[in-house]
C-alpha cells in the first residue's frame, strides 16, 4: 500500500471511496454528496500514483467537471435529505 503523497491517501483508497459516495448519492441524491465526488475524482485525476493511467485521469476530470455542474442524468430530488430520512438535514452521513 503506498504511503500517503501530498496529503493523499493511496488511489485505490479514493476510488473505493469514490464508488462508495457514488452509490450513496443514487440513494438519496444529496447535492453535498455529489460535491464531494467531484472533489474525490479530480484527487484522483491529480494523484500522484504510478499506477493510474493517462487515460483513467483524463476520465476523473471530466467526470468531476460533469459531477460539479451536478450529478450526472439525476436531478435532485428536495423529499430526499442527505441523511437519506426525508427530514430534510444537510448532514453527510
Amino acid at each position: 500500500m503506498e504511503n500517503l503523497r501530498n496529503g493523499l491517501p493511496p488511489a485505490e483508497t479514493l476510488v473505493a471511496a469514490t464508488f462508495f459516495l457514488m452509490t450513496r448519492h443514487a440513494a438519496v441524491r444529496c447535492p453535498l454528496v455529489g460535491r464531494v465526488i467531484a472533489q474525490q475524482l479530480r484527487f484522483l485525476a491529480k494523484h500522484p500514483s504510478e499506477t493510474l493511467t493517462p487515460e483513467l485521469r483524463a476520465v476523473c476530470a471530466k467526470l468531476a467537471v460533469q459531477w460539479a455542474k451536478g450529478a450526472p442524468g439525476m436531478q435532485h430530488d428536495p423529499s430526499l435529505s442527505c441523511s437519506g430520512n426525508g427530514g430534510g438535514s444537510n448532514q453527510l452521513h
